[in-house]
């Protein structure tokens, strides 16, 4: 019995995991997170391991770890985020799950409660085959919102925990608690909109968690990462020029004086088939950082869409 609950769940929870993600890979940005990662895990059992990143492209805001370590970004995460505190929070709080050993303990309590499913559906039937429907649907409809309450209150502890491991690493390695309230905050920002019974949640309400990380900003350490800020700065006018029209870019960046402005209009000009502009600005960013590579590998798939193949190629040599 137990053999075939575990194998249920795992292949229930795989499926509705493949068909739930839309990946576009980025390479530039799955490097930016992995380094962000390489410093939280230092000094953990996960020091030295892979973990792999990708962007999940979803206009709401989420992340999620699978048991194998690969971590998954919406695209309206990455987007929202404004500082590299942010982005940190949230690696750490996925990190989190994984030093807590939340996969298998979460495995235990769903079998846990397919067990209460199926002991609530033999008794139901048993019920009702003796002819007393009511007393059978009662242990039917109880042991469900049972079983779902239990894993409920479950996942929201895991939650929590997830939380405080954040929070140490945060703090440990010289990140702002400030990006962790930033993304909760936006998370709220949905929730007010909805009536939401805390009890049905799989997470802690956001005001409960940003007070939880508020009592812990007194005498934090605050380290500067400046190559990790010029990149984040980077990565979010990669995404803003792919994802947003030219009339939301102009609010963000009114001029294309600075670095990260010419890097988001030449994907915006990239993304909307003006190829002759965006190789007017890409070459301009090359003109300011020429060791970037992924300014180089921009102009060589410009070049390769317009038909230049040796250009192509030398661009990304």
């Amino acid at each position: 019995m137990r053999i075939l609950i575990t194998f249920i769940l795992i292949f229930f929870s795989s499926s509705i995991y493949a068909n739930s993600i839309n990946v576009i890979r980025d390479a530039e940005i799955e490097n930016f997170l992995t380094d962000i990662s390489k410093i939280l895990v230092k000094n953990t059992d996960l020091e030295g391991e892979k973990l792999t990143f990708y962007i999940d492209n979803k206009k709401y805001i989420n992340a999620l770890v699978t048991p194998d370590k690969k971590f998954f970004f919406t695209t309206e995460l990455l987007l929202k985020s404004k500082t590299v505190d942010d982005i940190a929070g949230v690696i750490s709080h996925e990190i989190g799950h994984i030093i807590g050993g939340h996969f298998q303990k979460r495995q235990m309590a769903m079998e846990k409660s397919s067990v209460i499913n199926i002991l609530s559906s033999i008794l139901a039937v048993g019920a009702i085959a003796s002819g007393a429907y009511n007393a059978g649907s009662a242990l039917l409809m109880g042991g469900q919102h049972l079983s779902n309450a239990r894993l409920l209150a479950f996942s929201r502890s895991q939650e929590s925990l997830a939380d405080q491991t954040a929070i140490r690493l945060l703090k440990i390695n010289g990140f702002s608690l400030q990006g962790l309230i930033n993304v909760f905050k936006e998370i709220q920002r949905n929730e007010r909109l909805k009536k939401i019974n805390p009890y049905f949640l799989t997470h802690p309400l956001s005001n409960e968690r940003i007070k939880n990380i508020t009592n812990n900003l007194e005498n934090q350490r605050i380290l500067n990462y400046p190559d990790l800020n010029h990149r984040f700065k980077l990565a979010k006018a990669k995404l803003n020029g792919f994802f947003l029209k030219e009339e939301q870019l102009q609010t963000i960046y009114p001029s294309k004086s600075n670095l990260e402005s010419k890097y988001a209009y030449a994907l915006n000009n990239y993304r909307v088939g003006k190829l002759k502009n965006a190789m007017t600005l890409i070459n301009q960013c090359i003109k300011i950082d020429k060791n970037n590579p992924y300014f180089h590998e921009l102009k060589g798939q410009m070049f390769f869409e317009n038909g230049s193949f040796s250009s192509a190629i030398k661009s990304f040599i």
